[in-house]
């Protein structure tokens, strides 16, 4: 005798569908944390672009003395907005 029938015949009809959405809703859970972990990614993801994307405006707006007085070149805006620093 598989599980389901084991199920019917110890339960009411009632009390079948109240195990089956229990089973329903531990099978969403399991998936839960990839899902959070997917949607905490692109936020991620987001945020690091808009930081980069901030200092790739912010060191264009220096003029070229400016930029030679800190080091760099225009050239070495992406990747100094890159690295952060």
């Amino acid at each position: 005798m598989g599980v389901m029938q084991k199920m019917q015949a110890n339960h009411a009809p009632g009390d079948l569908v109240a195990v089956q959405h229990d089973a329903y809703l531990s099978r969403i859970r399991l998936h839960l944390p990839e899902r959070k972990t997917q949607a905490m990614n692109i936020i991620k993801n987001y945020r690091n672009w808009r930081r980069f994307r901030s200092a790739i405006d912010e060191l264009s707006r220096l003029s070229n003395r400016e930029l030679d007085d800190i080091g760099i070149t225009r050239a070495d805006i992406p990747h100094v907005a890159r690295r952060g620093r």
